[in-house]
């Protein structure tokens, strides 16, 4: 198995030997000069990736922070100073979101733990989650937490852990199934009983969601006036990219926008981020998969990259990324790289990433970005491929909700101070 980690990591010594120039011209200054990283900084890089860690930069000590890390890998961030509040307030903030799940719930995983064995396995979670409280809580920084119902349930200090430290909390459905593989009924049923679970254990109202896998696809857009009228205010699980099982190609509003559903209520959408270089496909970056394989580097420019257009980034990854000593198992080729690639890596580079830009919960972004939604008003009926998919998609929310009102073209201002506050 660790040798097709390295064989893959091989191919993202490849990667990086083509994106790099577009790196150095991502990371212009404020006088316009590019930042050149030494070679010797490059050759440590990719002996740390070939060992499944991404080493380059670590000689770097923090600008704005000083750490104190001991030898033990399980206790490595201890005590920082706060960065400079001041300095802080003249950056863009960006989203910081966590999937709230086990290694087990992930999709790659699936044929080889059925969820009937879920509750058999041994999971790490409340380990995982204290290495992630505490890196956040040295930092400064809030984030916004999508809770499994599943999760919830069967690990209720977990809600309460996120709850004590403040963060918001928020919803990934019940039992992380595609949407893509629900009825409208049954994705009804897995969000209230997603809803019931996390609001045993917290009293935060549950006002966001984002969907396993971000299967809020073409086909399954109704999912989005299912949340509207269970009171969800925004999703966050529209992929503007192409792939096999999610992503919405061509969709074009890659930055937070609200969808007006047809019975008028409206849905603010978070999109994950995504890239273009030289008029390329989108290439996602800051999370998950993308955030272990890529270099620290390249994701810093991307993120960078947004913030000089003052628009923020969307980051997510999960509480098992930090478990570089989980449990293995072949998963294929493909699968296994996917899920095991750089698990060591997960923890230093967001410590860096928080170190470096500024970043806060959903609830704490979105102030910032209310012009943005305000102006950016979509009509749901707009993104379906033809009338007649949007008609039959809706028949289920229409026989619960009676006839939909006409779709106002503009986001009211008690509307906006409802939904952003």
């Amino acid at each position: 198995m660790r040798i097709v980690e390295i064989v893959f990591g091989a191919c993202g010594l490849v990667m990086w030997f083509l994106t790099y120039p577009f790196v150095l011209l991502a990371q212009r200054n404020s006088k316009s000069t590019l930042r050149a990283i030494p070679v010797h900084d490059i050759r440590q890089f990719f002996l740390g990736l070939l060992h499944g860690g991404d080493r380059f930069g670590m000689r770097t000590a923090p600008q704005d922070t000083q750490i104190s890390m001991k030898n033990s890998r399980d206790t490595e961030f201890m005590t920082a100073q706060p960065k400079n509040p001041e300095r802080d307030a003249n950056r863009v903030r960006n989203f910081l979101t966590i999937d709230v799940e086990c290694w087990f719930h992930a999709y790659n995983i699936g044929e080889k733990i059925p969820r009937s064995t879920w509750h058999l396995q041994e999971t790490q979670i409340l380990k995982d989650m204290d290495r992630l409280l505490l890196l956040l809580r040295t930092r400064n920084t809030k984030a916004t937490f999508f809770v499994l119902g599943w999760v919830a349930d069967h690990f209720p200090e977990v809600v309460r852990m996120i709850d004590a430290e403040g963060h918001e909390i928020a919803t990934h459905g019940y039992h992380h199934e595609l949407v893509t593989r629900m009825t409208p009924q049954e994705f009804e049923s897995d969000l209230l009983q997603s809803l019931e679970a996390i609001n045993r254990h917290t009293s935060q109202e549950v006002v966001g969601h984002r969907a396993s896998n971000f299967t809020v696809v073409k086909d399954t857009l109704w999912a989005l006036e299912i949340l509207a009228k269970n009171g969800i205010r925004y999703d966050s699980s529209i992929f503007p990219i192409s792939r096999k099982r999610y992503g919405i190609a061509d969709y074009p509003y890659l930055n937070p926008h609200v969808l007006r559903m047809p019975d008028g209520r409206p849905l603010i959408e978070l999109p994950m981020s995504t890239f273009r270089i030289l008029g390329s496909k989108p290439i996602p970056i800051a999370g998950g998969g993308y955030f272990r394989l890529y270099p620290y580097h390249l994701t810093a420019a991307f993120i960078e990259n947004h913030n000089r257009r003052n628009l923020p980034a969307m980051v997510y990854l999960h509480p098992w990324e930090l478990d570089y000593e989980q449990a293995r198992h072949f998963l294929g080729a493909s699968k296994t790289f996917q899920h095991y690639v750089n698990l060591e890596s997960t923890e230093w580079k967001l410590d860096r990433l928080l170190e470096r830009f500024s970043f806060g919960s959903v609830k704490e972004v979105l102030p910032g970005v209310r012009n943005l939604i305000r102006d950016n008003v979509v009509p749901l009926s707009e993104l379906y491929e033809s009338p007649e998919v949007a008609q039959s998609n809706s028949d289920y929310l229409r026989k619960m909700s009676g006839k939909g009102t006409s779709v106002r073209a503009v986001l009211e201002e008690a509307e906006l101070r409802s939904l952003v506050g």
